[in-house]
């Protein structure tokens, strides 16, 4: 049963963000578009402890709860930041490496850990019949 009570105030004012469905490292469909977001500090325990596995965290969001249903995202797909600039040769893409739904915070929110995309995936999103020209 989640926790209602008086936990952290939670802010989404420091951008939009899209959540994009992958296959075959591409971008095949969107599955939120739009969403505010704010940044949280990626914790020492939260980066290091993702280093073993692989991954290096690179950020963490918070979105609200009450837009997304979290069953509609998943690990892997790709986060769209809309509204941060990219430092030069960054891809712009975000892959999701932990979903953490937070029922303590006001409002209840999903905290999204993310490792930063070397190599982006291409965008079909706009393509008919997701067929490519090349």
């Amino acid at each position: 049963m989640p926790r209602i009570g008086k936990g952290q105030f939670e802010t989404f004012g420091d951008g939009l963000l899209s959540i994009c469905e992958v296959d075959e490292r591409c971008l095949t469909g969107t599955k939120v578009s739009r969403v505010r977001f704010g940044s949280r500090t990626v914790g020492v325990r939260r980066y290091w402890e993702a280093k073993p596995a692989g991954d290096e965290i690179s950020c963490v969001v918070s979105i609200p709860l009450e837009v997304l249903h979290v069953a509609l995202i998943s690990t892997g797909d790709v986060v769209l930041l809309e509204s941060r600039a990219e430092p030069e040769g960054g891809s712009g893409q975000q892959c999701i490496v932990q979903i953490q739904p937070k029922y303590d915070t006001n409002p209840p929110c999903v905290y999204l850990s993310l490792r930063n995309l070397v190599h982006p995936f291409k965008d079909r999103r706009d393509e008919v019949g997701g067929e490519s020209d090349n």
